[in-house]
């Protein structure tokens, strides 16, 4: 035996120890070698050991003396998890790194992440932002934000134009366009500022002599009755025909026995009999029953709306100015225990007048400046009772002062005078007067 593998050991008888080379496996002594073969007497190294642990968190080294070394790394690395990044090694294995970021930075994408494959942005539907301020309700859909209805930006202002730009949104620019300022007084109103504002002030003039026109902000043009126009005044004949029975014209009602009732001369009068009896003299040739039965005559005009105590007059009874005035002051003539047979025949000629209408003055009397300066003068006839029949002729009077007494200029049947001498004045004051 010499010790050595890589022979066959044997003894010849004839020469002695005979030491044959085999191919026998042995080992070269070398940690670091595999699969070694005797070979010419000696141990032969076969191929170097695999020393790959497969684990990328090693190096893998061989150690002659003891084979193969496997020294922990820090090495990036992949932990298999797609969620993770920034994996590193340390202690012999992979260690995760941090969360995957999967914001793909798309509101319309819902984001997540599979270990398996890694990131995952899945559409949605959410409400978003198509990035134009001139759609609203915008929603996501196949991964894109898609615009919606236009907003209204209708400020419900019509002195501002309504519109919309994208970047910013509504946009209201004031204009100038016509408008109501919700003043019914005032017309051509024209917006300005954003606001609405008021133009001239609204014409109520109805030239009508019957009405006092006035404006009501909510309402617009406000005419008034001033109770100097009414039907005419009848005289006691028609009255009495009332008193008869059914009349195509009018009826007499226990209201006009209330409102008669209201006077002093006649605060006894309590039914329609006696009020009918008022328009009978008893006697008749009694100049106060005369004068009574003229003032009930009166008072029925007045009840009936046909006389009013604002009604100018022209009395040539009295010096009063209003039909009220000579109302009131036959009423208390005839109500006085002292009355004679002159204050009798006053309180008659008061009531007779105005019953009459011969005391009522002219109506609309209206004034305008013509071209060359001059004043046109129109007026419409007095009120006065048929039987009387129109005035013959109409008398003008001017002053130029309040103070000043009034001068006849001109006596005309017609109801339109031009005045040529006023043309340069500055203030003159008319009256006419209706003569019969």
């Amino acid at each position: 035996n010499d010790n050595n593998p890589c022979t066959d050991d044997s003894c010849n008888p004839a020469s002695g120890c005979v030491h044959t080379n085999n191919t026998a496996p042995c080992s070269d002594g070398n940690a670091c070698t595999t699969g070694d073969v005797c070979g010419g007497g000696s141990c032969q190294p076969g191929g170097a050991l695999d020393c790959n642990d497969n684990n990328p968190c090693t190096n893998d080294s061989c150690n002659p003396a003891s084979g193969c070394v496997h020294t922990n790394n820090t090495n990036p690395c992949s932990d298999g998890n797609a969620c993770t990044t920034g994996d590193v090694c340390g202690g012999g294995s992979c260690q995760p790194g941090g969360a995957l970021d999967c914001n793909d930075n798309n509101s319309c994408t819902d984001d997540s992440c599979n270990p398996a494959t890694g990131c995952v942005n899945k559409n949605n539907t959410n409400p978003c932002s198509d990035g134009n301020a001139c759609t609203t309700g915008d929603v996501c859909g196949g991964g894109t934000c898609h615009g919606g209805t236009p907003p209204n930006c209708n400020d419900n202002n019509p002195c501002t134009t309504d519109t919309c730009n994208p970047a910013t949104g509504c946009v209201h620019t004031n204009n100038s366009n016509p408008c109501n300022d919700g003043n019914a007084c005032t017309t051509g109103d024209v917006c300005g500022g954003g606001t609405c504002n008021g133009g001239s002030p609204l014409d109520c003039n109805d030239s009508s002599p019957c009405t006092d026109d006035s404006c009501n902000p909510a309402s617009g043009c406000v005419h008034t009755s001033n109770n100097l126009c009414h039907e005419n005044p009848k005289t006691q004949g028609f009255w009495r025909r009332l008193c008869a029975g059914p009349h195509p014209e009018g009826q007499i009602t226990q209201a006009d026995v209330e409102c008669v009732n209201d006077s002093c001369t006649f605060a006894d009068v309590h039914t329609l009999a006696e009020l009918c009896s008022k328009l009978n003299p008893d006697p008749a040739n009694d100049k106060c029953e005369q004068a009574e039965s003229q003032l009930m005559a009166t008072m029925l005009n007045y009840c009936q709306g046909r006389l009013s105590d604002g009604s100018p007059i022209i009395s040539s009874c009295t010096n009063h100015t209003t039909a009220g005035q000579s109302r009131a002051d036959a009423d208390a003539l005839l109500c006085s225990p002292a009355r004679t047979q002159a204050t009798c025949t006053l309180a008659q000629c008061e009531s007779e007048e105005l019953n009459s209408g011969t005391a009522l003055q002219t109506n609309s009397l209206r004034i305008s400046r013509l071209a060359d300066n001059s004043l046109r003068l129109t007026w419409d006839p007095p009120y006065g009772n048929s039987d009387y029949g129109p005035p013959s002729s109409y008398t003008l009077r001017r002053r130029a002062s309040t103070n000043m007494p009034y001068q006849t200029i001109v006596t005309t049947p017609n109801l339109v005078f031009i005045d040529t001498t006023a043309v340069g004045s500055a203030y003159f004051e008319y009256e006419v007067i209706p003569n019969w």
